[in-house]
């Protein structure tokens, strides 16, 4: 969590960030990343804080060049707030500061992580299992389980022979998205394959990230989802259209056209490569509109099926059609092939004081955008079911604690308009669970978790947490507790 001081009124502003572009694995042409190593992962976070013996941190940087800045680090924070998260999590344990440096690298609290164009990929007959099982892997270890997201890949001109394998990302690897690549998987935005596998994907609400290269298949995305939606209006199963997100990776074009396809509720842009960001940033806030979908982009859809209509869109994508460009954009490093530089003057350009963006704005872009789009659970077998409904808190706590060691719950959040968001690891302590009552929880083999917490009718759920870089608060029907009161904080 970046912790910083506006410089306009001296309030302290704290920023949940989230890398939505991270490969791990060996790639062919000899990149090579984990999130351990020299160079790797939790090593590019401190390089993005503190810098390298080449080039300055994110910290430097705000010092260096003071007046350029809206904010100002605030000396001490970032370590206080690393002290703050261990207890949260209750964990006590030395291996977060020694062997994987979580104390430094706190520039990003959640990074997405998935494979690279691997050279295990072709050891199977469905391309990419093995590098997935990786990435289950990571994502299942203790400690990294706090931070990694884990995403799978695919080849689309597999489909539908992949199909059990994405049904198993989906499930019992506990994954969380996925990763395309239309130059290395030699495919089209709009190929059969691909519109089959995407339909899949919103059915299963797994976001997909695509390696763009060209302006223009940010466009041919579009238009792939425009099609998805006549056919899942035509199929009858408009119901998974919430389910339909589709990021644009590298997307740091500024053509009108490209402008339009974000404006569209289906589609983001993920910012890593970003040379410019202020002017980016300044285009963007200009061009950026979800309303313009209403407007330009839905009266062809209707002629195509009048079943296609305002106030069904509204209803199915209501949250992504409020207008707020900053909706839109994701904070990505593209780490290995990228310099962390690229990610420092990122962020660096949002806090810059040319930038439109208002605090709102910067929190969208490093990391509430993130945990909107990725899914609020997952499903695998952790204890012996897919699912637990309603099970005894003593009993999933004594399970736990004698298999598991640590618990750690996501939440889900739900918005004042009813759209589900997820906000990211947090731990619900044992005290809450036990004045809860009762709990509604998926469960995944490793140490993520959706959970809805319920009241002892079993009616409550988690209905508002606000804040979520600061004062968080949890309400579960008429039990309230802010999370700052419990043991630890």
């Amino acid at each position: 969590m970046l912790v910083f001081r506006n410089k306009g009124d001296g309030s302290i502003v704290k920023f949940f960030t989230v890398d939505f572009h991270h490969h791990i694995g060996r790639d062919e042409e000899g990149y090579e990343s984990t999130p351990t190593e020299h160079n790797g992962s939790y090593d590019m976070c401190r390089k993005l804080l503190n810098g390298d013996r080449q080039d300055s941190g994110l910290i430097s940087e705000l010092a260096d060049n003071h007046d350029e800045y809206s904010f100002e680090p605030v000396p001490g924070q970032q370590i206080a707030q690393y002290h703050r998260i261990m207890n949260y999590f209750g964990t006590g344990d030395r291996r977060l500061e020694t062997t994987y440096q979580f104390e430094q690298t706190l520039a990003l609290d959640q990074i997405v992580v998935f494979p690279t164009l691997d050279e295990k990929r072709l050891e199977t007959d469905i391309e990419y299992q093995l590098c997935n099982d990786q990435i289950q892997m990571w994502n299942e270890m203790y400690p990294h389980s706090l931070r990694l997201i884990g995403f799978g890949r695919l080849n689309p001109n597999q489909f539908p022979d992949c199909s059990e394998e994405l049904t198993a990302i989906a499930g019992r690897k506990g994954l969380r998205g996925l990763k395309l690549h239309p130059k290395s998987e030699d495919f089209m935005m709009r190929s059969a394959p691909l519109k089959s596998l995407l339909r899949e994907c919103a059915k299963l609400n797994l976001p997909v990230i695509f390696h763009t290269t060209y302006g223009s298949e940010v466009v041919a995305l579009e238009k792939a989802a425009n099609e998805l939606i006549v056919d899942l209006f035509a199929e009858g199963e408009e119901k998974h259209l919430p389910g339909l997100k589709l990021i644009a990776g590298h997307c740091t074009y500024t053509s009108e056209d490209l402008f339009k396809a974000l404006s569209h509720p289906c589609i983001f842009g993920e910012l890593s490569l970003l040379s410019n960001p202020v002017d980016y940033l300044a285009k963007a806030k200009k061009s950026i509109d979800s309303r313009r979908f209403i407007g330009e982009t839905l009266p062809s859809l209707t002629d195509e099926n009048e079943n296609i209509t305002e106030e069904k869109i509204t209803g199915l994508l209501g949250s992504e059609l409020k207008g707020t460009w900053s909706r839109k954009l994701l904070l990505g490093s593209d780490h290995p092939f990228s310099p962390f530089t690229k990610s420092r003057d990122l962020i660096a350009g949002l806090l810059h004081n040319d930038c439109p963006a208002e605090t709102e704005d910067i929190e969208n872009i490093l990391g509430i955008n993130a945990l909107r789009l990725i899914k609020p659970k997952i499903f695998t077998g952790a204890v012996g079911s897919d699912v637990f409904d309603k099970i005894s808190v003593k009993a999933f706590m004594k399970h736990t604690l004698r298999k598991r060691k640590r618990i750690y719950f996501e939440p889900l959040l739900y918005q004042e308009d009813g759209s589900r968001a997820s906000v990211g690891n947090n731990t619900v302590g044992s005290q809450l669970l036990q004045d809860a009552g009762s709990i509604n929880v998926d469960l995944s083999r490793g140490r993520r978790y959706g959970a809805v917490i319920s009241e002892r009718s079993g009616q409550g759920r988690i209905t508002e947490i606000s804040d979520i870089a600061g004062h968080l608060k949890m309400r579960c029907g008429e039990y309230t507790r802010e999370l700052d009161e419990l043991p630890g904080l």
